[in-house]
């Protein structure tokens, strides 16, 4: 969870530099930047959740997260494991250097036989690849970590793997075909459970109906979103459920409900917190989305004290 929580922070803090740029072009640029920013929470957030050999294990998580600027710029932790490295690289924002280590991670697992840690680092390298704006060269290493799955079983991974391929999709201008790869995302996440990833590629298809102009059927689904993330018993599901769905709203101009829900995750977030100081990462977060949907509105003092909150 430490990890998601500082992959959610690392992109979070440019928002907080970008405060003064809201725009229309900013604001029809950032569902791009929404939709990387669920990507990473999802891939990231699949790590522990399929660990076995070789595999990053919660306390190589807590340890890559743990690493602070200083430890970064004068290398990463040997002890952990090639994914655990280019997370904490990612993490730092060092997108290009986590792209060469997973790269090599996933040259070296193929060189050994291991399917499954080869699946997972080629989609961690076409995760570091899209948000690079390397398109083809994050399809290609998507879809060969979807090849090295064909014998494995392993569903939360092909999730996210579908998930970016929806999402390479769409940026590559083919939204219809997009929409098609996250219902089966969606299917793919519910069959195991995970809430998370599946709440994420429905509102990934919510914005891409959107944006073709089929507006009754993306609040159909968004409706069907938000029952989904109101009935999850797990504060800390929830409180993930409901930033994502706010930032989904935010995206489409759903300014009120947006509000709503990040207050809601905030207020939730900031509990956990109380007892789980992990959970302040978090509670940051959500404070700058919240401030970017009070700036849309434009109540700019009250963004500007969720911003100077978030950064205090």
């Amino acid at each position: 969870m430490k990890l998601l929580d500082t992959v959610f922070l690392s992109y979070d803090r440019v928002s907080i530099a970008m405060r003064q740029a809201f725009s229309k072009r900013f604001w029809q640029h950032s569902w791009r930047v929404m939709l990387a920013m669920v990507s990473c929470c999802l891939i990231v957030w699949v790590t522990p959740v399929l660990a076995s050999g070789g595999i990053p294990s919660q306390s190589h998580l807590e340890s890559a997260d743990a690493l602070d600027s200083g430890q970064l710029d004068a290398g990463i932790d040997r002890s952990d494991s090639p994914l655990a490295q280019g997370s904490a690289l990612f993490a730092a924002g060092r997108l290009a250097a986590a792209a060469d280590v997973w790269k090599r991670a996933a040259e070296n697992y193929g060189d050994h036989g291991n399917r499954l840690d080869q699946a997972k680092a080629l989609h961690y390298l076409a995760l570091a690849y899209f948000n690079l704006g390397q398109w083809e060269l994050a399809q290609q290493a998507n879809t060969e970590s979807q090849t090295q799955l064909e014998a494995i079983s392993a569903p939360p991974l092909l999730g996210a793997i579908l998930n970016l391929h929806g999402q390479l999709q769409l940026v590559l201008g083919k939204p219809e075909q997009g929409i098609d790869t996250w219902q089966q995302a969606a299917a793919t996440y519910a069959s195991v459970g995970d809430t998370t990833g599946q709440l994420g590629a429905q509102l990934n298809q919510a914005k891409a109906l959107q944006t073709l102009g089929h507006y009754q059927q993306s609040q159909r689904l968004l409706k069907q979103s938000l029952a989904i993330a109101q009935t999850q018993s797990e504060p800390a599901v929830k409180a993930t459920s409901l930033k994502l769905l706010g930032m989904a709203l935010q995206a489409v101009g759903d300014l009120e409900r947006s509000q709503a829900l990040l207050t809601e995750s905030l207020i939730i977030t900031q509990q956990l917190a109380t007892n789980t100081p992990v959970y302040a990462d978090q509670a940051s977060a959500t404070l700058v989305s919240l401030g970017n949907t009070m700036a849309a509105r434009g109540e700019t003092t009250a963004a500007l004290a969720n911003y100077q909150q978030a950064a205090g």
